[in-house]
């Protein structure tokens, strides 16, 4: 069996199940976990299955009809998930390098070339070098061999000038380093060579962290920093991370930047929590982030013992978050795992029978080892190790 090591969603194969540290050879085994350079590696299996639940009307979820799932109900068809991305109506998933598409394609969103909706993922193109993607409200971005993508009905969002409109995807720029992209409603965002870059909508919500109100119809540098390394949307704010820190722009009328207060940032603003940020998913009217491995939350948290909160307060005392996942009004994370969320789950979104809303951090699923989650509006995704 090969074994792979992840970290921040990326991974790669090693030929047998040791690891060289130094002068020494580690034996591992399936679930064990290795730190590094102060990150920690999970240790799996050479496959994976994709699993969802929710609102469905769509098919968004990817189950080949349109019935709500109140428990997680495992995909047919492609393995090895690495990246998923969904508004809550669409969805798009990176699975061994190729780009796949499900649900409402009324923008030409799912990339396909047609305007007609898909129940099951369906293959976008026929390349197998994809290795990012986002979902915005009515757009999608993507990267495949360093070239970013868009596609989609979004106006300025595409970043393709005058063109407002493709149904598939459409290379943006002639640049071949980009590492990293996010998509709001009506806004996008993007890291090449370190440096920071956003495109769209930017009227009413100050998402693109450009110092003006200004539309962008193509992409505009974002200050002058060049060591971002990740960056994260939600519909109508932005987030991202260097060198550790958290940064956040955009509206904040639910203190969901987490800048201690409700005041809208135009620029990037540093969120002041000391320690080392890995992770971060902004949402529309709460945030969860990773930071020294502890699972944190700001805005209108849906946890009784936080509620609304203007800056991140610590969930529980564990220090072994790995993933986190914000949907409209639900929440979810992953530890040594298992699958914990909390928020309202009128369409069983949370994946636990009962419908009802849950307040507390409570354990969702543990009848398999999970290795990341997505969430969409009022859906759900998580991949799992697959055992044979």
């Amino acid at each position: 069996m090969s074994i792979r090591i992840f970290r921040d969603g990326s991974w790669h194969f090693l030929n047998q199940q040791k690891v060289w540290k130094t002068d020494q050879w580690l034996t591992i085994a399936p679930h064990h976990k290795l730190r590094f350079n102060d990150q920690w590696y999970s240790i799996g299996s050479d496959a994976n299955e994709l699993s969802s639940c929710g609102w469905n009307n769509y098919a968004q979820l990817g189950q080949d009809d349109t019935v709500n799932r109140s428990s997680l109900t495992l995909l047919t068809g492609p393995d090895q998930w690495s990246i998923l991305a969904s508004d809550g109506f669409f969805t798009l998933g990176i699975s061994r390098g190729r780009l796949f598409g499900w649900g409402s394609n009324a923008d030409g969103c799912l990339g396909l070339g047609d305007y007609e909706d898909r129940a099951v993922p369906a293959q976008i193109g026929g390349e197998n070098d994809w290795t990012a993607v986002a979902a915005g409200r009515n757009h999608a971005l993507g990267i495949r061999n360093g070239q970013l993508y868009a596609w989609g009905k979004a106006n300025s969002a595409l970043g393709l000038n005058e063109i407002t409109s493709t149904n598939i995807p459409t290379r943006v720029g002639s640049y071949n380093d980009w590492t990293a992209v996010a998509a709001g409603a009506y806004h996008s965002l993007a890291i090449r060579n370190g440096e920071l870059y956003a495109w769209g909508y930017n009227e009413c919500s100050d998402s693109l962290g450009l110092e003006n109100v200004d539309r962008q119809n193509s992409p505009a540098r974002v200050g002058s920093f060049d060591d971002w390394s990740q960056v994260f949307a939600s519909d109508y704010s932005s987030m991202a991370i260097r060198n550790g820190e958290l940064y956040a722009w955009g509206l904040n009328c639910h203190g969901n930047l987490g800048t201690g207060d409700t005041w809208n940032r135009r620029v990037p603003t540093r969120i002041m929590t000391p320690g080392n940020w890995q992770f971060a998913a902004p949402g529309r009217t709460h945030s969860l982030g990773i930071c020294d491995d502890r699972l944190y939350a700001w805005g209108e948290t849906g946890l009784r013992e936080h509620g609304v909160q203007t800056a991140p307060v610590c969930v529980g005392t564990d220090d072994d978050w790995r993933k986190a996942a914000v949907g409209d009004a639900h929440s979810l994370a992953i530890r040594d795992g298992k699958l914990y969320g909390w928020g309202r789950n009128i369409f069983g979104n949370l994946g636990v029978e009962d419908r009802s809303e849950h307040e507390d951090l409570t354990l969702l699923n543990d009848n398999a080892y999970w290795l990341d989650v997505f969430a969409g509006n009022q859906c759900t995704f998580s991949i799992a190790e697959k055992i044979d």
